[in-house]
């Protein structure tokens, strides 16, 4: 047993000639299971993996089927951010995993993406390497909010065909930034 309940059992998969695929693995159970790491990293709190990715053999068939070098999975894009299945998961570049975070040490009781500087509001964003995109300056709150919005619906249109990312997962990283 794997953090109580991974099973790893024999068959076209191993440990040795699949690694990453075991790691990968591993360390998702470990973070919806065991209690030293929930501990650390309280988000995972209440997250699972699914029935069929228990077993090691349908999870290492997955990740052969999907993986893409460099990319990370993520659970949030196409599910709801507490389940890891092959419904729920897939692979994107690190900045896309992290592109519909909310920077949750920033919250200043306005909208998302805006700020107040110079008596203005201002909105604004991080991209990719990390570099600040500023958006503009604005009399309101609201008028700085929907820029924020249409400029970072721009830039994760823009992100997601350079990434050339599957259909379903730019549809689903737009909703998602819609809807937070």
């Amino acid at each position: 047993m794997v953090y109580g309940i991974g099973i790893y059992e024999k068959g076209k998969y191993d440990t040795i000639k699949d690694l990453k695929a075991y790691r990968l693995w591993k360390s998702i159970l470990q973070r919806c299971y065991s209690e030293k790491s929930l501990a650390k990293f309280p988000t995972y709190r209440g997250c699972k993996v699914c029935d069929e990715w228990i077993y090691f053999q349908n999870f290492a068939k997955w990740f052969y089927e999907n993986y893409i070098e460099g990319y990370t999975i993520d659970k949030d894009i196409l599910g709801n951010g507490k389940i890891y299945s092959p419904e729920t998961c897939c692979f994107v570049p690190n900045h896309i995993n992290n592109i519909l975070q909310k920077n949750l040490h920033k919250d200043n009781g306005l909208a998302l993406g805006v700020k107040i500087q110079d008596g203005k509001y201002r909105a604004g964003f991080t991209t990719k390497g990390r570099k600040k995109f500023h958006v503009g300056y604005f009399d309101t709150e609201k008028e700085a909010s929907s820029a924020y919005i249409k400029a970072k619906t721009k830039y994760i249109k823009e992100m997601a065909e350079e990434y050339n990312l599957p259909k379903m997962v730019r549809k689903s990283l737009i909703r998602k930034f819609k809807a937070a």
